[in-house]
């Protein structure tokens, strides 16, 4: 479902379950991970070609299972268009990387109405699947998330599941 979507009835969620862990062990936990930069990140003007905001290096478990979130929450403070996309990349991998459920939420229509979206999207489990929701990346290969246009000034903010 896309923003902005339906006004539902608030619903208790209750506490979490289990614990918390430092971000220093959450790598002990396994195969799921949350990603999140600063919200909103200003991005600032740095000149041409490419650049990398936040870079971190996620193990794949040995079964292969990876659950994965990434939160995009940006506005561009550049004076002029830019582009902006999550790229996951398989550095020093032996087997490709194969994902199910692959879903994302497109909310551009401002941080408070965006917000509110995507945490709807997630509440009540509406977000968009994304084809068959099914791929496959390659040995050394990447993933593109987006990318997305972002005129100056604008803001615009994005989660994907995998």
């Amino acid at each position: 479902m896309a923003c902005p979507q339906d006004t539902r009835r608030p619903v208790f969620v209750g506490p979490p379950e289990g614990t918390f862990a430092q971000w220093a062990s959450s790598d002990a936990l396994g195969s799921r991970w949350l990603v999140v930069s600063s919200a909103p990140e200003s991005i600032l003007n740095y000149g041409a070609g490419p650049r990398t905001l936040y870079k971190v290096r996620i193990p794949i478990p040995a079964s292969g299972h990876l659950d994965l979130r990434t939160y995009l929450w940006h506005v561009n403070r550049t004076g002029s268009q830019r582009y902006i996309a999550f790229v996951l990349r398989l550095e020093n991998a032996s087997t490709a990387w194969s994902y199910t459920g692959f879903r994302k939420e497109d909310a551009a229509q401002g941080i408070v109405a965006a917000g509110i979206c995507t945490v709807a999207a997630h509440l009540y489990g509406t977000l968009s699947l994304v084809g068959d929701g099914t791929g496959e990346v390659a040995a050394n290969g990447t993933l593109v998330l987006g990318p997305y246009t972002l005129t100056n000034n604008a803001f615009h903010g994005a989660v994907h599941e995998v």
